[in-house]
């Protein structure tokens, strides 16, 4: 899966997003991706949705310009039982930014 964030209009935020995965875990959620190429790259603020709209669970910095693969890992802590939807809201050094797709997960209550 190749996903290229871009912006409305012609202007594109160059990071190539190669993958973006969730998995519940007990009460966390953890999150890995990976980009290809990121150029002028701040980092990625984590958004969790849990039906009343985005909000932010998070930053990771970035790697500013590199052709190199890199890989980043979130763990979102002490969720409550529940379905929720992630993305990535990527910025750039100059404000710049993009949502990736969303990813979903399912805390489950305890057996």
């Amino acid at each position: 899966m190749h996903i290229i964030m871009s912006v409305t209009g012609d202007e594109v935020v160059p990071v190539e997003l190669t993958s973006f995965t969730a998995q519940a875990s007990n009460r966390n959620v953890v999150l890995n991706w990976s980009t290809a190429t990121e150029t002028n790259n701040q980092g990625f603020e984590v958004q969790r949705n849990s039906g009343n709209g985005y909000v932010s669970a998070g930053f990771i910095n970035g790697f500013g310009t590199t052709t190199e693969v890199k890989n980043y890992s979130f763990i979102d802590r002490n969720i409550e039982v529940g379905n929720y939807s992630y993305r990535l809201k990527q910025v750039d050094l100059d404000g710049s930014f993009d949502y990736s797709n969303e990813v979903n997960v399912e805390i489950l209550a305890p057996a």
